[in-house]
């Protein structure tokens, strides 16, 4: 029969949980001072807890803000009535360096030694932010270069028979592009939507590598994986989960429990076909493993590079000659077919050479 571990201590649980997050964790007062941060929050502003513990909150905001957050918490303290989402609000910090950085925050209240406390939990988008620019650029373009093929093709259908074989191709490649286009879309909906839904998986384990807790998370991800996270407090990891062993899971576990050393890699798991980002935490009880699923990011940075491939030689195969330039004239990029009908070098043909 195993042995049930020990309970778990609340506060170290927490003070766990606080230092090894990547979300940022912030608590104020109700004059909006700084009670408490966690490692995280001094990597997102840039500011040792010091300098942060004891000051007003207001600075960490861009001064758009500043009016807004005054009259915000005057009217809850007042009325204790919420006029905004506490959950997932997006909003821009400042780093000590003067970037604005975008977060999602989620609030939280309670009372501590007699007085009310707020929390914040900040989670740095900017990835994700970058990810929709960058789709969004994609998409523009693409759009772009769907209307110039259409005019294209318009102008195309009043030449001479002699090219009605050259109008047949442009049409082809318009109808590939515009398909391309709303392929590019659908992979943005699908790319901002697993983006915004990524959760962490936690797993806490005892000296001896028996679970000691789990979060709904990381419960989905060994359900997916054929386990009942049900039965699996106070059982042994490695007996459980025998495929783990030989693993970088298992090395990286055991490295940061033996040296008591945060560790820090990514890694394919087979039995799931996905790719995880984990983060080993040691402590006094034992480790702590936060783990991310990054396949969706990997994904869509092969994806665009190969649609932006994928344009560029549909652009160099269409049978006329095209450009691009700046709203001054100055052009920036010929297509292939334009180099071989005019005979000239990309060197001559730079700026200003047309």
């Amino acid at each position: 029969m195993t042995e049930s571990p020990p309970p778990l201590d609340p506060g170290e649980m927490y003070r766990v949980l606080a230092e090894s997050t990547q979300d940022a964790i912030v608590t104020i007062d109700e004059q909006s001072t700084v009670l408490s941060v966690n490692p995280a929050a001094e990597q997102l502003f840039g500011r040792s807890a010091a300098e942060l513990t004891g000051h007003s909150l207001t600075p960490l905001m861009p001064a758009r803000y500043h009016a807004g957050h005054a009259r915000g918490m005057a009217r809850y303290l007042s009325s204790g009535v919420r006029h905004i989402s506490w959950s997932a609000v997006r909003v821009e910090v400042l780093h000590a360096d003067g970037r604005e950085i975008p977060v999602e925050i989620s609030f939280g209240e309670f009372s501590a030694q007699g007085r009310r406390v707020f929390s914040a939990i900040f989670r740095d988008i900017s990835a994700r932010v970058a990810s929709d620019a960058a789709l969004a650029a994609i998409a523009t373009q693409l759009e772009g270069q769907a209307i110039e093929l259409e005019q294209q093709i318009e102008e195309a259908e009043t030449i001479s028979e002699e090219l009605e074989a050259a109008n047949q191709e442009l049409h082809v490649a318009n109808v590939a592009l515009e398909a391309s286009r709303n392929e590019a879309f659908a992979l943005s909906a699908r790319v901002t939507e697993v983006l915004e839904g990524l959760p962490d998986a936690v797993s806490v384990f005892d000296r001896e590598w028996r679970w000691t807790f789990l979060n709904p998370a990381a419960s989905a991800v060994l359900a997916a994986m054929g386990r009942d996270p049900d039965t699996l407090i106070g059982l042994v990891i490695w007996e459980e989960l025998p495929e783990l062993l030989g693993t970088v899971f298992e090395s990286e576990t055991r490295r940061a429990m033996d040296s008591n050393t945060v560790t820090f890699y990514e890694e394919f798991l087979p039995s799931l076909g996905r790719w995880f980002e984990n983060r080993i935490v040691p402590s006094s009880i034992g480790v702590t493993t936060f783990t991310r699923d990054v396949t969706a990011q990997r994904q869509a940075a092969e994806l665009i590079q190969a649609r932006e491939a994928e344009y560029r030689a549909l652009a160099n195969s269409i049978p006329t000659l095209a450009w691009t330039a700046g709203p001054d004239g100055f052009i920036d990029w010929y297509n292939q077919r334009w180099y071989e009908y005019t005979g000239t070098a990309p060197s001559e043909m730079e700026g200003w050479g047309w």
